[in-house]
Parts: structure tokens; C-alpha cells; sequence
């Protein structure tokens, strides 16, 4: 009986803890509304300095204030007494440096809310990178403004939490509640319960990169030590014609282009004219060079294809190659190439409509000069119209993959591809609105593709790059008929801007593969896992320019001497094998692996992201200071009477309670 009365009892108390666990969920939700469509702005760290930012460890608090002017922010910083606030402001606003760097420098400013609603608020421009991107990797001393639109807010330690919303309805939201609550805006908030935000993005990382992995070092007492911070890289992809036999000085191509792009926010990095037009048009060229070229051919000279990751943080990608050659271990140890068995190295940059090509090439006034010339001039001569070529000889080149090489050999030729002169056209550079819109994209879905638009431009600008790089292995100009469809371009660039549960995703993965609608990003991340871009790029560059076997399933999953093997789904989606010369390799800047680096001698990139446990945004009512202050003494009267009640309860307790044996509800 004693049993079964304590079993009750038991359950009793279950189901009323359930249910105070819901009240405090509910109350929970009542409270505060969770925002889960904002980004974050993160911290990251290089040999020197800290970029970025963080938030205390409990979160951020301030008082929403939409800022539409300069006097805005005066009223803020200068007046205003409620504080702290959070400052919520348009692109307009974020695009001026000054007016940054004040709410930036200001103790009653907790934290920054970029709000864009909708494509009604795009700048003229919203570049947040350097003038000169790359500033301090480069060859050499960077004296030209490549980039005039350049804030350089990503090179700006915030010391305060950041977030991105570009959803109308809950910029709505927080518009509506701070009307409501926080007008009028004078001494009176102080006495006011006023609409509040709570930002969480607390970083673990702090000073530098080489601080940092000194801490995570030094924990070495517990099975799993803490990383506050870890190096950024991901894999470049690496692959050539046909596979390297012992080549000969000046007889490979080096071709080139970037896969990653830069943000300030995590998760939002799309980078159209950044990096994702010349990423299409690199992977189309391939695929034509190669069904250009019949298969085995025997030709002394070869076309090395080489997607460098990390590009936009001091050059990790191409910086690792270099340093790989150095070491003679690229791109196998069994069989590595040298500075002087590159003859030539184009670097396909920023692209657009535009069907006008720069071919950028350095003033060195010896026979480097007369051979990357020599291919400015088979382009302009194979460029399909409407495509023309500019010849742009310059003091520096433009930011590119090429820089660690010349300051490794300055003697490799080198020719950079861009759709700009001495300065960027692209007005978005590595900013959050590089996206579609920039580049003027629609996607056609195999309907007709009309002439003068982004895939269009592409196409012919790959067919005409094909054509050059078919004339530099062949020494011959090219007599079929063969070009890059607009097509093509229109699903590549669907893929990587819109959806990657595309078609020619889907055809380059495996059967069972099964892919999301969701966008993929192109920042390089850390060197811990592969991004899923990555490979995603890799398996489509095999789909484009593998060869046919017939071989099964079973057999296709092995390397054999110089080739690797993939099962694809294909067109047919019922799965094939293609054989190839693609290799995925450590991009991954060498600063990490050589015992005792110079962090400050800025040889090779020393880029870090910093660790973080949870990144939030919610929305609250604040109550004022006196109904904090009578919320607080009615606690204290409370917790005094309790200690009171209880003391007097434990003292007559002989007298109050009867002591029974047995168990009772």
C-alpha cells in the first residue's frame, strides 16, 4: 500500500514539474521573440591585429534606435539617456565610414543592427573591403586604389556585436514595437519601459592568431582541450589535361581563378562579380578546352587548372601552392613540377556583362613581356564578338592568385583577366548586394537566352579563352566549330547563386546524393572540414572535363597511377564513371605547420576564426529604471519575509505538525 501511495505521489510531482517547465517556456515566449533570419558579424585574427566582432558573454543589451540621418546619431551618442541602445541603421548609413566608426567608438552603443529592406534600399555602392584588397600579401607595394568604393569596415575591430536582417517582416517588427514604446525620444524613456534587443555572438578568440594558438595550446590537462581559435582554409582544386610526365621548362599553363569570397557576416557571402563570374567562366573554358583536345594527346606542352581557395585572405590557396612547389611536393610528391616549368599563368579575375576583356600583364621590359603579350594577342585575335581585348600593362597587377608567385619567381609570365581597367566596376566588391541583381542575372531555364545579357557575354568570353589556350598547347589556331552555350552559363550561375539543388549538381553527384535548395556560400571557412561548395566545384569540374570508362560502380571508387575515379549520376541520372586528373589539396596557409613562423613577416597569409558557442537575436521589452528598482526592493522584502516565515515555522513546528508514519500525497 506504502508502495503504491509513494508511486502516486511521484507522479503527482512529474506531472507538475511538466507543466511549470511549459509555464516557463510560454513566459519564455511571451517574453522575447527570437529572430532566426539574422546574420552575424564574427571576429577573425591575423599575425598582428584582431578584426570583427563580439558580444559580452551573456549577450549584448541596448535600447532600439533607428538612425536614418547624421543627426540621428548625434541625438544618440549626445543626448540620449536610456541607454545603452542598439543602433539600427539602412545600408546608406553603413556605407559611410565616419558615421561607423562614431557609433563604433561610442560606450553608450552596445551593439549594430544593419537593417536592408528589400532591394528598394541598395546604395550606389557597399563595398566593405580595403581600397587596395590584399594590401600587405601582394608583390608588391599595392600604390593603386583598385577598389575606390572600399570602407575597409572588414578591417575594423568592433568590440561590440553586429547583425545583419534582411527580412521585411521582422524589420517591420522591431520598426513597430520601437514607435510604440520608444517615442518620444527625450529624457522621458528614462522613466519608460522601451523596446530592447539582445545580441549573443560571443567570441573565444582575442588579440591575435598567434596569442590564440598559444592559449589553445597551453590546455593540455583535459581529454577534450578547448580551440579558441583555428586557421581559416578549406582544399584547392587542382587538375591538368592530361597527367604530367616529366615536363619540360615553360611548358605548362598555370590557369587560375578564386573560389571563396569575403563578408562580414557569417553565412551570406555570394560575391556574383566577386568571384562567382569568374568561377563560371573558368569551369566552362575547361569544359570546352577539353573536348576541344583529343584524348591521350601527346602535345609538349599542358594546361594545369588550379581553383585557389582563400584567395581573399592574404592568398592562403595559392600561397600554400607556392609554398608546395618550394618544397617539391605539387602537385605530387612522386612527380612535382618547379617555377620553371610554368611558361605562362592567367588568372581569370572579375567578370560581367560587359563584353569588353582587360588583359592585365606587368611592365617588365624583358622576354617575359614578349610572351604574355604574345597571348593578349591570340585572344584579341580568337575573341568572338561581340568580345574585344584590351592590353592593360601595369606597375602592379590587379589583386590575384598571381602575386604569390611573382613574389616568389619574378620572371613567370603573368596575365590577369578582368572586366575593368586601373579600377574596379564592380561598385559591390565583396559587400552583401554582390549578388544576382548585381550582375544583371535572370535565370532562363533552358527558354531562349537573349544576346547582351550575363550568359550570353560568358559564353563567348570562355569560347574565346578556349580558343587561346588551344592555340598555346597546339601552337595552332583552332579550326572547329565548337563554344561554350549560354545555357551552360545560365545553370552554372543558377547553381551558385540561387539554388544548389540545380541540374548540373545533381548530374555531377552521385545517384543517391540528395542536395538542398539552400545557397551556398563561398567563404573559405576553416581548415577543419571541406567546404560543401568546394565540392561541389570539384565534381562539376570532373562532370565537365572527365573522360567516359566503362566501368562499373564497384570498380570506380580507386585511384590508379595518374588518374582518380568518380560514380556521377550523369545526364541519364542512372550513374557513370568518369576518369580524371582533379585533386582536391590542403589549402591551408604553411604559417601553421613551420615550427617557430614569423607571424609579422607577412610571407604567408595568417587569417584565424575565432571559436563561438551560440549566436542569437531577440526582441524585449525593457522596463524602466523604477520599475526595475520596485521590482528589486519588493524581491528583497520578499526574500526577508520568507527567511522570517520560515525560521518562525521550523521553531513552532512541535506544535504545528503532527508527526505520522507512513507516505501521504
Amino acid at each position: 500500500m506504502n508502495l503504491v501511495l509513494f508511486s502516486l505521489c511521484a507522479l503527482h510531482f512529474l506531472l507538475n514539474l511538466i507543466s511549470v517547465s511549459c509555464e516557463r517556456q510560454d513566459i519564455n515566449a511571451l517574453l522575447y521573440e527570437k529572430f532566426d533570419k539574422a546574420a552575424s558579424c564574427f571576429r577573425l585574427l591575423n599575425g598582428t591585429h584582431q578584426f570583427g566582432c563580439s558580444s559580452s558573454v551573456s549577450g549584448s543589451l541596448g535600447v532600439i534606435h533607428f538612425i536614418q540621418n547624421e543627426h540621428d546619431i548625434d541625438w544618440l551618442i549626445n543626448n540620449a539617456k536610456a541607454g545603452p541602445y542598439m543602433a539600427v541603421v539602412p545600408p546608406k548609413i553603413f556605407n559611410q565610414r565616419n558615421l561607423m566608426l562614431e557609433l563604433q567608438s561610442s560606450k553608450d552603443i552596445s551593439g549594430i543592427l544593419l537593417a536592408i529592406n528589400g532591394s528598394s534600399d541598395r546604395p550606389e555602392y557597399f563595398s566593405p573591403d580595403d581600397t587596395c584588397p590584399n594590401r600587405y600579401s601582394g608583390e608588391g607595394t599595392c600604390s593603386e586604389a583598385w577598389n575606390p568604393e572600399g570602407t575597409s569596415l572588414l578591417l575594423v575591430d568592433w568590440g561590440k556585436p553586429m547583425f545583419v536582417v534582411k527580412d521585411p517582416v521582422v524589420i517591420s517588427k522591431m520598426h513597430e514595437c520601437f514607435l510604440k514604446f520608444n517615442q518620444p525620444f527625450d529624457d522621458s524613456q528614462i522613466h519608460k519601459s522601451l523596446c530592447s534587443l539582445q545580441m549573443k555572438s560571443h567570441m573565444h578568440a582575442a588579440v591575435d592568431t598567434p596569442t590564440c594558438i598559444r592559449r589553445s595550446n597551453s590546455i593540455t590537462f583535459v581529454f577534450n582541450p578547448l580551440s579558441y581559435c583555428d586557421g581559416m582554409g578549406d582544399k584547392n582544386i587542382i587538375s591538368t589535361l592530361e597527367p604530367i610526365k616529366k615536363p619540360d621548362n615553360r611548358s605548362i599553363l598555370l590557369f587560375s581563378t578564386r573560389l571563396d569570397t569575403a563578408s562580414m557576416f557569417d553565412g551570406v557571402m555570394l560575391g556574383a562579380m566577386s568571384t562567382m563570374t569568374g568561377l563560371v567562366t573558368f569551369l566552362a573554358t575547361a569544359k570546352l578546352l577539353s573536348s576541344m583536345l583529343p584524348a591521350n594527346s601527346s602535345y609538349e606542352r599542358n594546361v594545369m587548372f588550379a581553383m585557389f581557395n582563400g584567395e581573399m585572405y592574404d592568398y592562403i590557396g595559392s600561397g600554400r601552392t607556392v609554398y608546395d612547389i618550394t618544397q617539391n611536393t605539387f602537385p605530387k610528391t612522386s612527380n612535382p613540377i618547379g617555377f620553371e616549368h610554368i611558361g605562362l599563368m592567367v588568372d581569370v579575375s572579375q567578370l560581367s556583362k560587359s563584353t569588353q576583356l582587360y588583359c592585365h600583364t606587368k611592365k617588365m621590359n624583358n622576354d617575359v613581356d614578349l610572351l604574355t603579350k604574345d597571348f593578349c594577342r591570340s585572344l584579341e585575335t580568337n575573341a568572338v564578338k561581340p568580345v574585344t581585348v584590351s592590353t592593360e600593362v601595369d606597375e602592379e597587377l590587379p589583386p590575384s592568385s598571381v602575386h604569390p608567385f611573382l613574389k616568389k619567381d619574378k620572371n613567370i609570365p603573368a596575365v590577369v583577366l578582368a572586366n575593368h581597367a586601373k579600377q574596379f566596376i564592380n561598385r559591390y566588391y565583396n559587400g552583401l548586394m554582390d549578388n544576382a541583381s548585381n550582375i544583371e542575372y535572370r535565370y532562363y531555364n533552358s527558354s531562349d537566352i537573349p544576346e547582351g545579357s550575363v550568359q550570353d557575354a560568358l559564353a563567348k568570353i570562355s569560347t574565346s579563352l578556349a580558343r587561346s589556350l588551344y592555340e598555346w598547347v597546339t601552337k595552332k589556331r583552332y579550326s572547329g566549330s565548337e563554344v561554350v552555350k549560354p545555357d551552360i552559363i545560365d545553370e552554372l550561375l543558377h547553381c551558385y547563386l540561387e539554388s544548389r539543388n540545380c541540374k548540373i549538381f545533381k548530374d555531377a553527384n552521385a545517384p543517391e546524393e540528395k542536395l538542398t535548395a539552400d545557397l551556398t556560400p563561398l567563404y573559405v571557412g576553416v581548415y577543419k572540414s571541406v567546404n560543401p561548395i568546394t565540392k561541389l566545384t570539384a565534381l562539376t569540374h570532373v562532370y565537365f572535363t572527365g573522360r567516359d570508362v566503362n566501368i562499373s560502380e564497384s570498380n570506380c571508387k580507386s585511384s590508379v597511377d595518374d588518374y582518380s575515379y568518380y560514380w556521377i549520376s550523369g545526364q541519364s541520372g542512372k550513374g557513370e564513371c568518369k576518369q580524371t586528373t582533379v585533386q582536391l589539396l590542403k589549402a591551408l596557409s604553411p604559417a601553421f605547420e613551420i615550427d617557430g613562423y614569423d607571424w609579422t613577416s607577412r610571407e604567408y597569409s595568417t587569417w584565424s576564426e575565432s571559436v563561438w558557442q551560440e549566436m542569437s537575436l531577440r526582441m524585449f521589452l525593457k522596463p524602466s529604471g523604477q520599475q526595475e528598482m520596485v521590482t528589486l526592493i519588493i524581491g528583497l522584502v520578499t526574500l526577508v519575509l520568507s527567511f522570517v516565515t520560515v525560521y518562525w515555522l521550523k521553531s513552532q513546528a512541535h506544535l504545528l505538525f503532527q508527526i505520522e508514519v507512513g507516505v501521504a500525497c
